[in-house]
C-alpha cells in the first residue's frame, strides 16, 4: 500500500511499513541520526501526526512524557502506516558552529594553477596557422610548454580574436581557460575540508593568494551515522546508501560553491582548482568507493588517494577542466586530514618531539621526532560532539560549553548565552572536571550518592537517577552511562598518546609541544582537559591550539605547488601502529580508565 509524508513543501511516496527516518533522508530532508539508526541516541526526533506505527521501548525510555504527548517520535523507530505530517526535525534553528580558522607555519605562495597574459600571433594567407597552433606558439614564447588543450578551451578560441591580448589558465601542461584580457576574470580556487560531521570549504584568489570566503555545513551524511563505521555498515546494508551519501556530500558542496559565486561576483567556472582532505572512508565515499575493507582487519583501504579527479567525473560544477586534487592518506584510519594536518604545523621540521592530536568521532594522532613520523587511530567513539550522551549537542546556540565551581555553586555558560539546550563536548569536559573537583565522581568513574558528598553538592545530584544536573531548571545533566562514555574516550585517546611514546622510547616530558587541532580541541580547556585525562597530566602548557589543521593544510595544498612533494613525504616518513593488535595499549587504556582524584583541584 502506498503512503504520503509531507513535510514543508514536499510529499514523499513510500510503501506502507517504511521506516520514518529512511523516507526522509532518501528525500533528502536531513535527519541527524548519530546510532546510525539504533534506537540508542535519541537524537533523531521528529514532530509528526498522522497514522504511525506505536511507541516503541525505545521511545519511551529516550523521550520524555511531554515530548510524546505533543507528537516527537524518534524517526528511526517509527514506521509510516498511512498519509502522516512532520512539522519540524531536530536539527532545525540548530546551526551548529564550526571551526573555519586555523594555525598554519607559513609558506610562500606559488599555487600549482597559474595565470599568463599572452598575444596570439597575426595569421595571414601566408603565415596559415590555427588558433589551436597560435596559443600553442604564444604560450612556448612565455615559457610555458602545453601538450594538454581540451576541447573545450578549443572552442573557446573561436570567439577570441586573432592577435588578442589573452589570458591563459594552466596547470602544469594542461591549460584549463582561456579569454581575452579585457575580460578581467577571475582565477579561484577552493580547499576542502570534509569532516565526518562538519564541512568547510575555503575559496581563494589564485592570482593574488587572498583569502576571499569561507563556508561550512554539517556533513549531510551524519543521517547515516555519526562515525565512519556505522556509515561503511549502511552501505554494506544497502548499496544505494553509497550513491546516496556520494550525491549528499557533492550536491552540499556545489551548493557551497554557487552561494559563494552568487555573495562574490564570480562564476562557479571561475573555480580552476580544487583540493580535498578527510578521512580515509569520507574520501571513499566522496568518489563513491566502497569502504567495507576498512572496516574490518586487517583494516586496509581501497586507496590512500594522492592523485588528482577530472571535476566532471565527481560531479562537482567547478570549472570542467579543473581536476579535483585529493590529498594522500597514511592508513585506513590515519587519513589525508591527518596528512594535512601535518603539513600545515610542519611537524617534520619540529626540533623535539611533537603531537599533534585531532579528537573527534575517532581520535587521529601523529608524533614526530627524529625526521620521522608515528600515527595511530583510536576508536575514541563520537561523544565529544554530543552523541550517546543523554543531554549532549553539537555546538549549538544554547549548547552548555563551560562549566565551573564558584562559592560552593556550578556556574556554567552557553553559546550565544542562551537558555540551555543541552551540553556540548567542551562543556562535557568541564562539567566531569567539576564533578572530579566536588567529588561527585570517584575515581572509578562511579557517580557517588548524596551522603558521601559536601551539603552544598547533594542538590545538584538525583540518586534515585543517578544523575549530576548542570542546570536544574532546563533540565541538563550527566548520567553515569555519560560519564562511561567519557571514560572510554578518554582512555582510547590518552592510551593512544602512551603507545606511541612507549613505541618511540620517548619520555613524556621531552615532548616540547603538543598541537590540539580540530573544532573539538579548539573549545576546550585544557586545564580540564588534563585533569580528567584526555589529555598528559600536567602538560597543559605544552598545549598548542592550532584549530582546523586540515583545512589550513588544503589551503597550502591549494596555495603552494611544493606541497604534494611533502605530502609525498609525509606518508613515506609515517609508521602507522594499529593499536588494536598492541598489548601495551591494552594495558594503557584500562589504566586510562581511571580518573586521577589526587590533583589538588
Amino acid at each position: 500500500m502506498e503512503c504520503c509524508v509531507i513535510y514543508k513543501d514536499k510529499r514523499i511516496t513510500c510503501s506502507q511499513g517504511d521506516n520514518l527516518l529512511a523516507v526522509l533522508r532518501n528525500a533528502g530532508v536531513f535527519v541527524d541520526a548519530p546510532c546510525s539508526s539504533n534506537g540508542k541516541c535519541g537524537k533523531c526526533k521528529v514532530r509528526v501526526y498522522g497514522i504511525l506505527s506505536d511507541v516503541t521501548e525505545s521511545e519511551k525510555n529516550l523521550l520524555s512524557e511531554s515530548e510524546l504527548k505533543s507528537g516527537v517520535r524518534l524517526s528511526c523507530q517509527t514506521k509510516v502506516l498511512g498519509e502522516c505530517t512532520v512539522t519540524a526535525t531536530a536539527d532545525e534553528n540548530s546551526a551548529m558552529g564550526v571551526c573555519e580558522d586555523g594555525v598554519s607555519e607559513p609558506f610562500p605562495i606559488k599555487p600549482s594553477v597559474k595565470a599568463v597574459n599572452i598575444q596570439l600571433k597575426n595569421a595571414s594567407l601566408e603565415n596559415q596557422i590555427s588558433q589551436y597552433d597560435n596559443l600553442k606558439s604564444s604560450l612556448l614564447d612565455a615559457g610555458v610548454f602545453s601538450d594538454d588543450i581540451p576541447l573545450g578551451v578549443i572552442r573557446k578560441l573561436a570567439f577570441i580574436k586573432r592577435e588578442s591580448d589573452i589570458t591563459a589558465v594552466y596547470r602544469g601542461k594542461k591549460v584549463l581557460d582561456v579569454f581575452e584580457k579585457n575580460e578581467d576574470k577571475k582565477v579561484l580556487g577552493a580547499a576542502v575540508d570534509i569532516g565526518t560531521t562538519t564541512v568547510v570549504v575555503y575559496f581563494y584568489d589564485l592570482k593574488t593568494g587572498k583569502k576571499l570566503d569561507v563556508k561550512s555545513a554539517l556533513n549531510p551524511q551524519r543521517t547515516y551515522g555519526a562515525d565512519v563505521i556505522s556509515r561503511i555498515q549502511a552501505c554494506m546494508q544497502d548499496s544505494e546508501n553509497l550513491t546516496r551519501m556520494q550525491s549528499d556530500i557533492i550536491s552540499l558542496i556545489n551548493s557551497m560553491c554557487a552561494e559563494f559565486s552568487r555573495e562574490n561576483d564570480c562564476t562557479v567556472t571561475d573555480i580552476h582548482d580544487f583540493t580535498v582532505c578527510g578521512n580515509t572512508t569520507m574520501l571513499h565515499l566522496l568518489c563513491g568507493i566502497r569502504a567495507d575493507s576498512i572496516a574490518a582487519a586487517p583494516f586496509i583501504s581501497v586507496t590512500k588517494f594522492g592523485f588528482d579527479i577530472p571535476s566532471q567525473e565527481l560531479g562537482l560544477n567547478i570549472n570542467k577542466n579543473a581536476d579535483v586534487r585529493i590529498m594522500p592518506c597514511i592508513s585506513g584510519y590515519v587519513g589525508a586530514d591527518i596528512t594535512s594536518g601535518i603539513l600545515s604545523c610542519a611537524l617534520l621540521n619540529k626540533t623535539s618531539p611533537t603531537i599533534m592530536i585531532d579528537i573527534g568521532t575517532n581520535g587521529e594522532m601523529a608524533l614526530s621526532h627524529d625526521n620521522s613520523i608515528i600515527s595511530c587511530s583510536t576508536a575514541a567513539g563520537p561523544a565529544f560532539e554530543g552523541a550517546h550522551i543523554k543531554c549532549g549537542t553539537g555546538g549549538i546556540p544554547g549548547a552548555i560549553s563551560k562549566v565551573w565551581i564558584e562559592n560552593n555553586s556550578i556556574k556554567f555558560e552557553t553559546i550565544g548565552s542562551l537558555p540551555s539546550v543541552g551540553i556540548c563536548g567542551s562543556g562535557l569536559i568541564d562539567a566531569v572536571a567539576v564533578m572530579l573537583e566536588c567529588g561527585a565522581v570517584d575515581e572509578t568513574g562511579r557517580l557517588c550518592d548524596c551522603d558521601e558528598v559536601d551539603e552544598w553538592v547533594c542538590q545538584y545530584l538525583n540518586d534515585d537517577e543517578s544523575i549530576f544536573y548542570v542546570d536544574r531548571e532546563h533540565n541538563i545533566y550527566v548520567t553515569a552511562q555519560d560519564i562511561r562514555e567519557i571514560q572510554l574516550a578518554k582512555a582510547a585517546i590518552s592510551a593512544g598518546v602512551l603507545t606511541m611514546l612507549d613505541y618511540t622510547g620517548i619520555p613524556l616530558e621531552n615532548v616540547g609541544e603538543i598541537c590540539l587541532a580540530g573544532g573539538f580541541g579548539a573549545h576546550i580547556d585544557r586545564e580540564n582537559a588534563c585533569k580528567i585525562g584526555l589529555l598528559p597530566k600536567n602538560c597543559a602548557d605544552k598545549v598548542k591550539v592550532v584549530g582546523n589543521a586540515a583545512g589550513m593544510g588544503a589551503v597550502r595544498y591549494l596555495l603552494n605547488d611544493a606541497s604534494y612533494s611533502d605530502c609525498v613525504k609525509i606518508t613515506e616518513k609515517s609508521k602507522y601502529i594499529e593499536l588494536s593488535s598492541s598489548a601495551y595499549f591494552q594495558e594503557a587504556y584500562m589504566e586510562e580508565m581511571m580518573f586521577d582524584t589526587d590533583d589538588d583541584f
